[in-house]
């Protein structure tokens, strides 16, 4: 466990923790119990693990797999199949994994998985399937289901946030991040525990989810026949919310939330618009107190009880210990501060700073259009006035960056780099590509704005928006550079 940081706000007192992991910058709460997650399949038997999972999950799970598959002999090593949904690209890319001559990550996109609710029985039947189809010499020896699998760490980590005291008093109230519902039901957990130990904490939980899109309120799953017996279809579900990691139809474990809220628990559905202000919430307190709270929207929805319509609205008083639990940073979502930040600086340093000239409003709207051409950007027009201190290294410095992290996910990236390395006899894999010459990451970075030309012109995803604009910009920057 973690205590990140207190604060007072209107004579409330806020307690801010999340479970402790490794200290990468890409940890998330998904980490903690990875390796845990494993050995118990193992020792259920199984060698072939399988996990629904929107990116962080399954990627906790293959890295835990990795290290637990170093140095063990063919037959006893484990294989994953990732189940996600159509239009995962990103995630697919990301969760594939192939070591010492072994295909131990596979993910599995289910097509219907927003028209279909999947049972734990049919996990099991599609990694069989998929495993069978794909490594046919692989045996299988078992399979399990690890999807809301509760690792002990979780349980324990829990226990230690709720036995902190606060001058000589434990939390009145924690607020919880719920998606399936994993943390809240270790935390429940835990709660059981420490009475049974006769200590007297009588903390609340205030489950947050976001406004209309978890099953604690609605129903989404319905049972349906068809010529295979009773399926279960997702019915009246869209997912708009900003804390996308915390929308689901249904979870195993929904039978366990009603419990909790049965024991007095209360879940409190909250707004887009109080998912964005407790996120920005988040980050401005983090920078005030110098904390880390760089977090995506879904992992600090608990800052929404800053909001005193909410903390009326639960009963919290002047004087209360009020704990927010916050869920790690995440790996395949961009947090609303970061998205505001990058549209900011777009706008000051690419807009404010192109001369009103027929030549700058044309590159503006070329840039729009996601027209984008390396002679025209390389012409001697003097468009951009920038600072004297921007430098060549900097500014490759963050092509090479973004790169990095477009191409695992990406396969236009891939295509986009082999193309352009291949007009110059060499391979990008294991190349020292920092020292590449800067005008050869321009080539590729154009190459794939023209590869995603019409994704450009159709993006509706702001994360996208900004990755393309901010590519864009960075090969601006080193063509005024190098005229100069």
């Amino acid at each position: 466990m973690q205590k990140i940081l207190s604060f007072d706000r209107n004579g409330i007192h806020y307690h801010v923790f999340q479970f402790n992991g490794d200290s990468r910058p890409d940890n998330t709460i998904k980490d903690i119990g990875a390796h845990e997650t494993i050995e118990h399949a193992v020792r259920q038997g199984a060698n072939v693990i399988v996990d629904i999972t929107s990116g962080n999950y399954g990627e906790a799970l293959r890295k835990a797999a990795l290290d637990y598959n170093e140095g063990r002999k063919l037959e006893d090593r484990v294989k994953l199949v990732h189940i996600i949904g159509p239009d995962s690209q990103k995630v697919e890319l990301g969760l594939k994994d192939y070591r010492n001559g072994f295909n131990y990550s596979v993910p599995y996109v289910f097509s219907d998985m927003e028209t279909r609710w999947i049972t734990p029985e049919d996990r099991v039947e599609i990694a069989g399937r998929c495993v069978s189809k794909n490594d046919p010499d692989f045996k299988i020896k078992g399979i399990l289901d690890v999807t809301h699998h509760m690792p002990i760490e979780y349980v324990t980590q829990s226990e230690e946030v709720l036995g902190q005291t606060f001058n000589g008093r434990h939390l009145d109230y924690l607020a919880l991040p719920v998606g399936t519902g994993r943390t809240i039901t270790a935390f429940d957990m835990a709660l059981g525990n420490i009475r049974g130990r006769g200590i007297p904490v009588n903390t609340k939980f205030m489950g947050i989810v976001p406004e209309g899109e978890n099953p604690i309120y609605h129903n989404f799953v319905v049972p349906r026949i068809s010529g295979n017996g009773i399926e279960y279809v997702i019915e009246n579900f869209n997912s708009t919310s900003k804390a996308d990691k915390l929308s689901c139809p249904g979870t195993d474990l929904l039978p366990r939330l009603r419990e909790i809220q049965e024991k007095g628990s209360t879940f409190l559905e909250i707004s887009n618009e109080s998912v964005v202000k407790a996120n920005t919430g988040a980050f401005k307190l983090g920078k005030k107190y110098g904390a880390n709270l760089k977090l995506e929207d879904s992992g600090s929805v608990g800052f929404a009880l800053l909001d005193p319509k909410y903390a009326e609205r639960v009963g919290i008083r002047k004087g209360d210990n009020v704990g927010i639990f916050v869920t790690g940073q995440g790996l395949y979502a961009s947090p609303s501060w970061v998205m505001e930040k990058m549209k900011t600086e777009r706008r000051s340093r690419l807009i404010g700073k192109v001369k009103r000239t027929a030549a700058g409003l044309a590159i503006i709207a070329g840039l729009n259009a996601g027209i984008v051409t390396l002679p025209y950007l390389a012409g001697k027009m003097g468009l951009i006035n920038y600072e004297e201190h921007m430098n060549k290294l900097h500014i490759q410095q963050q092509k090479v960056q973004m790169i990095r992290q477009i191409f695992p996910y990406d396969a236009s990236m891939l295509q986009a780099m082999n193309k352009i390395q291949s007009k110059y006899g060499n391979t990008f894999y294991g190349y020292d590509y920092t020292s590449h010459p800067d005008s050869v990451l321009d080539e590729i970075i154009l190459e794939y704005l023209k590869l995603n030309k019409d994704k450009i012109q159709n993006a509706r995803d702001p994360k996208d928006t900004i990755v393309f604009d901010n590519l864009r910009f960075l090969v601006i920057q080193s063509q005024e550079l190098r005229q100069k």
